[in-house]
């Protein structure tokens, strides 16, 4: 409760700022599905990047919040907007995060359903299957159950 209130402060300020790319990136990262459709509603793209470039989603998937990855997909975020600097994608962001094995899955999951691909490396050369599998994850047993 109280990251999600200070969240919640951190994205009135940007609000205010009109940063409003940084505050959808800062919603979708604390899950807060109210000012992600808010903030949407006013015209934000969802399937923008924030000040330093990564796509929203991204930030959804790193903070763990399946919800948020959800409501994004069905505004319009794509799940495979890849991050510049990393050659990375929404499902890289979320297993690079430290998450439970249920957040990993239930995230990985979502993303998958909504086209997120697993044949996918990143500039160093980490496929996103090997990553998964690092963290107990199997990432076509996900792509099969969804799919």
């Amino acid at each position: 409760m109280k990251d999600n209130l200070r969240g919640t402060a951190v994205i009135q300020s940007l609000l205010e700022r009109h940063r409003n790319e940084d505050a959808l990136s800062e919603a979708a990262r604390f899950g807060n599905l109210e000012l992600i459709r808010k903030i949407v509603s006013s015209g934000t793209n969802a399937d923008s990047r924030n000040s330093f470039g990564f796509p929203v989603i991204n930030v959804a998937a790193s903070g763990g919040s399946a919800d948020a990855i959800v409501l994004l997909l069905e505004l319009g975020a794509k799940p495979n907007e890849i991050e510049h600097e990393s050659g990375e994608h929404s499902v890289f962001s979320c297993l690079w995060a430290k998450h439970d094995g249920e957040t990993y899955v239930r995230c990985c999951e979502e993303l998958l359903r909504g086209g997120a691909r697993i044949d996918l490396v990143n500039r160093d050369g980490v496929s996103v299957i090997e990553l998964a599998l690092k963290r107990g994850i199997d990432l076509s047993d996900i792509a099969r159950r969804v799919r």
